[in-house]
């Protein structure tokens, strides 16, 4: 990002509808592990979803919330977001500028380093 902070970017080339949708999702499961920084996934070529797409992002976000790793998706388009919050899937963040992807991101490893702290004081605190 333009101030330094390392993510992911991944583009999907077309709708997301079944079974793309499906190996969209093995693809970004299997790279996000590898690299275990934050996910941004760019949606400016999505212009359309179907139900089994909502039903795979909203299990690809479980995923990530578990993992505790970040997932955003830019510049979905407003009638396939309609789609996916009808699901509410958990830790579903869309954003639409390139301005705001730095804050995200900051914003979500501070927020993952004070949980993590957390632990670790409730760690000691019990051992």
């Amino acid at each position: 990002s333009p101030e330094g902070v390392e993510y992911l970017l991944l583009t999907p080339d077309r709708c997301l509808i079944f079974p793309s949708v499906d190996y969209m999702r093995n693809l970004v499961t299997k790279h996000s592990i590898k690299q275990a920084v934050p996910v941004v996934i760019d949606c400016s070529h999505i212009y359309g979803a179907d139900f089994t797409a909502a039903k795979v992002i909203e299990c690809l976000t479980h995923d990530f919330s578990l993992r505790k790793q970040p997932l955003f998706f830019y510049n979905l388009k407003p009638s396939v977001v309609a789609i996916f919050k009808g699901l509410q899937p958990k830790g579903f963040v869309v954003f639409q500028s390139e301005s705001e992807l730095d804050d995200l991101i900051k914003g979500n490893i501070k927020n993952l380093a004070e949980s993590q702290q957390e632990l670790s004081i409730i760690n000691v605190g019990t051992g």
